[in-house]
Protein backbone atom coordinates (compact mmCIF):
# COMPACT_ATOMS: atom_id res chain seq x y z
CA UNK A 1 0.00 0.00 0.00
CA UNK A 2 1.30 3.67 -0.65
CA UNK A 3 1.25 6.01 2.14
CA UNK A 4 -1.68 8.16 1.14
CA UNK A 5 -4.01 5.04 1.13
CA UNK A 6 -2.22 3.99 4.11
CA UNK A 7 -3.48 7.54 5.75
CA UNK A 8 -6.45 7.74 3.90
CA UNK A 9 -7.42 3.83 5.17
CA UNK A 10 -6.67 5.15 8.98
CA UNK A 11 -8.56 8.24 8.76
CA UNK A 12 -11.67 6.28 7.75
CA UNK A 13 -14.24 5.92 10.72
CA UNK A 14 -14.37 2.76 12.11
CA UNK A 15 -16.89 0.14 14.26
CA UNK A 16 -16.01 -2.16 16.68
CA UNK A 17 -18.48 -4.84 16.57
CA UNK A 18 -17.31 -7.46 18.85
CA UNK A 19 -14.49 -6.12 22.12
CA UNK A 20 -14.46 -6.98 25.44
CA UNK A 21 -14.22 -4.23 28.59
CA UNK A 22 -10.61 -4.99 30.52
CA UNK A 23 -9.48 -6.61 27.01
CA UNK A 24 -8.96 -3.29 25.64
CA UNK A 25 -7.98 -1.53 28.39
CA UNK A 26 -4.40 0.06 26.76
CA UNK A 27 -0.71 -0.23 28.61
CA UNK A 28 -1.14 3.78 29.83
CA UNK A 29 -4.21 2.40 31.49
CA UNK A 30 -3.69 -0.55 32.88
CA UNK A 31 -0.27 1.37 34.24
CA UNK A 32 -2.48 4.12 36.05
CA UNK A 33 -5.04 1.42 37.25
CA UNK A 34 -1.49 -0.39 38.62
CA UNK A 35 -0.77 2.96 40.41
CA UNK A 36 -3.63 3.02 42.24
CA UNK A 37 -3.94 -0.58 43.16
CA UNK A 38 0.12 -1.80 43.76
CA UNK A 39 0.57 -5.37 44.00
CA UNK A 40 0.65 -8.20 41.01
CA UNK A 41 0.74 -5.77 38.01
CA UNK A 42 3.21 -4.04 37.30
CA UNK A 43 2.90 0.34 36.29
CA UNK A 44 6.15 0.73 35.01
CA UNK A 45 6.16 0.78 31.37
CA UNK A 46 8.98 -1.55 30.73
CA UNK A 47 7.72 -3.73 33.37
CA UNK A 48 4.36 -3.98 32.32
CA UNK A 49 5.76 -4.91 28.59
CA UNK A 50 7.07 -7.42 29.79
CA UNK A 51 4.50 -8.40 31.51
CA UNK A 52 2.22 -8.58 28.54
CA UNK A 53 4.76 -10.90 26.82
CA UNK A 54 2.12 -14.20 26.89
CA UNK A 55 3.97 -17.51 26.98
CA UNK A 56 1.37 -19.50 26.72
CA UNK A 57 -2.94 -19.47 27.18
CA UNK A 58 -2.43 -20.32 31.17
CA UNK A 59 -0.25 -16.80 31.45
CA UNK A 60 -2.78 -15.00 29.20
CA UNK A 61 -5.01 -16.40 32.02
CA UNK A 62 -3.18 -15.17 34.99
CA UNK A 63 -2.45 -11.85 32.85
CA UNK A 64 -6.21 -11.15 32.27
CA UNK A 65 -7.48 -12.01 35.56
CA UNK A 66 -4.63 -10.05 37.19
CA UNK A 67 -5.67 -6.74 34.91
CA UNK A 68 -9.50 -7.49 35.72
CA UNK A 69 -8.36 -7.36 39.53
CA UNK A 70 -7.25 -3.47 39.39
CA UNK A 71 -10.89 -2.73 38.25
CA UNK A 72 -11.86 -2.57 42.08
CA UNK A 73 -14.01 0.27 42.84
CA UNK A 74 -17.04 2.18 41.07
CA UNK A 75 -14.07 5.46 39.83
CA UNK A 76 -12.10 2.18 38.38
CA UNK A 77 -14.83 1.15 36.15
CA UNK A 78 -15.72 4.72 35.01
CA UNK A 79 -11.87 5.46 34.09
CA UNK A 80 -11.35 2.28 32.64
CA UNK A 81 -14.63 2.64 30.63
CA UNK A 82 -13.94 6.34 29.73
CA UNK A 83 -10.12 5.52 28.73
CA UNK A 84 -11.04 2.85 26.66
CA UNK A 85 -13.33 5.04 24.39
CA UNK A 86 -11.94 7.76 24.02
CA UNK A 87 -8.50 6.02 23.07
CA UNK A 88 -10.24 4.35 20.27
CA UNK A 89 -12.07 7.79 19.25
CA UNK A 90 -8.69 9.36 19.02
CA UNK A 91 -6.16 6.90 17.70
CA UNK A 92 -8.19 4.71 15.67
CA UNK A 93 -11.21 6.93 14.38
CA UNK A 94 -13.07 4.62 15.95
CA UNK A 95 -17.07 5.84 15.72
CA UNK A 96 -19.25 2.72 17.18
CA UNK A 97 -18.04 -0.18 19.28
CA UNK A 98 -19.98 -3.28 21.08
CA UNK A 99 -18.07 -3.18 24.14
CA UNK A 100 -19.08 -6.58 26.07
CA UNK A 101 -18.92 -6.03 29.87
CA UNK A 102 -18.61 -8.97 32.49
CA UNK A 103 -20.16 -6.70 35.71
CA UNK A 104 -19.57 -10.09 38.05
CA UNK A 105 -15.67 -9.53 37.53
CA UNK A 106 -16.46 -6.21 39.44
CA UNK A 107 -18.79 -7.97 42.13
CA UNK A 108 -16.64 -7.17 45.72
CA UNK A 109 -19.15 -8.83 48.43
CA UNK A 110 -16.67 -8.26 51.03
CA UNK A 111 -17.01 -4.33 50.02
CA UNK A 112 -19.49 -2.65 50.30
CA UNK A 113 -20.73 -0.32 47.12
CA UNK A 114 -19.28 -3.08 44.74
Amino acid sequence: MTPDLTAFIAALPKAELHVHHVGSASPRIVSELAERHPGTVPSDPDELRRFFEFSDFAHFVTVYLAVVDLVRTPEDIRYLTYEIAREMATTQSLRYAELTCTPYTSVRPHEPGL
